[in-house]
């Protein structure tokens, strides 16, 4: 395995940037990449439901769809469509993915 010094890596890492440049391609600073991602998933919160945010909040806060369904006066059938509406408009693969979507939209706010 070869090692290869910060500076070498450094060096490495503009040419490729200015390969991409010549290219015709876009170099985005990675920290700017993830606060625009960031601005993305809020904004896809904002397409939720009122219903929808608030049982995704309730599944982050730790309760089940059964308890969900209890507490808003819903079947639990319902509260699945919820979830499952929900997860398909923050393009979610799974409702952890999307309970974690709306935790960090917690601290964003």
């Amino acid at each position: 395995m070869r090692v290869l010094c910060p500076e070498v890596i450094g060096g490495v890492a503009a040419h490729r940037r200015a390969a991409r440049r010549r290219a015709g391609g876009t170099y985005v600073d990675p920290g700017l990449a993830a606060a625009l991602a960031d601005g993305g998933e809020l904004q896809r919160l904002g397409s939720l439901s009122p219903r929808e945010l608030e049982v995704l909040e309730l599944l982050a806060d730790g309760l089940n769809g059964q308890l969900i369904a209890e507490r808003l006066f819903l079947s639990p059938e319902t509260v699945r469509t919820h979830v499952r509406n929900a997860t398909s408009k923050l393009g979610a693969r799974t409702r952890v993915q999307a309970v974690a979507l709306v935790v960090r939209g917690r601290g964003a706010s």
